[in-house]
Order: C-alpha cells, then sequence, then structure tokens
C-alpha cells in the first residue's frame, strides 16, 4: 500500500533550501511491527534544547551521509 504525505517546499535565496514534516508519526506499525508511542522523544528532545543542540539529519540513518540541518523539533 502506498502511503501519501504532503512535503511543504519554501523558495529561498539561491540554493538555500528548507522544508517541513513529521520524521514519526504516533500509533502506526511500521514494515518491522513497532509502534511509536506519544512521550516516545520527549526526554531526548528536551535533553537537546538543554543541550541547544539537534539530532543527527541524515540519508537513511548512515552516520556519513548527513543531508542538512534541523532548525525547529518539536512532538506534537
Amino acid at each position: 500500500m502506498r502511503k501519501v504525505f504532503q512535503l511543504n517546499l519554501k523558495n529561498l535565496e539561491q540554493d538555500e533550501r528548507s522544508f517541513s514534516g513529521y520524521g514519526s508519526t504516533f500509533g502506526n506499525v511500521d514494515r518491522v511491527g513497532d509502534i511509536v508511542e506519544k512521550g516516545a522523544f520527549a526526554k531526548s528532545l528536551d535533553k537537546h534544547n538543554t543541550d541547544g543542540t539537534m539530532p543527527a539529519m541524515l540519508l537513511h540513518h548512515d552516520m556519513h551521509r548527513p543531508i542538512g540541518v534541523w532548525t525547529k523539533m518539536s512532538e506534537d
């Protein structure tokens, strides 16, 4: 089954690009049977906020393939 999602692109100066969306959603079963529950990211996001950091933005979870930087992240 194909899932459709919304991707918002903004036309910014020269080569700068941004997008917004969800990195994960609650209550859905993924392809290996995992279900993400509400609150799953709260502790790590609080730590990043305290430390003034953000998680890495990676292509396919590969630490050798960073593809950008997060400007804002929250759980809703």
